[in-house]
């Protein structure tokens, strides 16, 4: 028994070593994708591939953003930044502690959710970062209706906002239900030095 175990262990190690043996051989244009983690393509030739997302909102902002730019997302999507390739403005990739009762947070106290909230309006207003995104939508994950979760059921978010901010672009799930993206009211306008 137990050798039978250790001689097929071994077989698959030297049999996983030569597969990989080969692969180095194989021109790495034609076998590998330019980034192993790059969603759509795998470096296993035989698993199955999940297709690559599309994230709009993502897209939009990478296509506008400078060098230095920062970003902050209302809502539980931190996903953005990463796809987008622009850092947090804030301490908070996620605002669900700081954003009215969700089933997550229902036991958490009034004064707590304060005290996020002001530590999130703070760090907006020292970093003004160029993007504010609502991922309040029914495409995003747990906060999906803007008249519960939305900026605006947050008055001094609401009023920040529209002060420093513009709405440049949705990606309409449907009307009225839609992710959106604001861009700092300075830069409206302004294309990238380098486009």
């Amino acid at each position: 028994g137990r050798i039978v175990w250790v001689s097929a262990a071994t077989l698959s190690l030297i049999a996983a070593h030569a597969w990989g043996w080969q692969i180095d051989m194989l021109p790495q244009d034609d076998f590998f994708p330019a980034l192993l983690c790059q969603p759509g393509t795998s470096w296993v030739p035989f698993l199955p591939v999940a297709p690559k997302q599309s994230f709009p909102v993502a897209e939009f902002i990478t296509e506008h953003a400078r060098a230095g730019d920062r970003m902050s997302v209302w809502g539980w999507a931190p996903h953005y930044y990463m796809y987008a390739g622009v850092p947090n403005a804030t301490r908070y990739p996620i605002t669900i502690l700081a954003m009215p009762p969700t089933h997550l947070t229902a036991g958490m106290g009034d004064g707590l959710r304060a005290y996020y909230r002001q530590r999130y309006l703070e760090d907006l207003r020292r970093t003004r970062p160029t993007f504010f995104v609502v991922a309040v939508s029914s495409a995003e994950y747990l906060c999906n209706d803007r008249q519960t979760w939305g900026h605006e059921t947050c008055p001094e978010l609401a009023r920040f906002v529209a002060e420093n901010y513009a709405e440049v672009f949705e990606e309409v799930v449907s009307p009225g239900d839609e992710t959106r993206v604001y861009l700092l009211k300075e830069r409206v306008g302004q294309e990238r030095p380098d486009r």
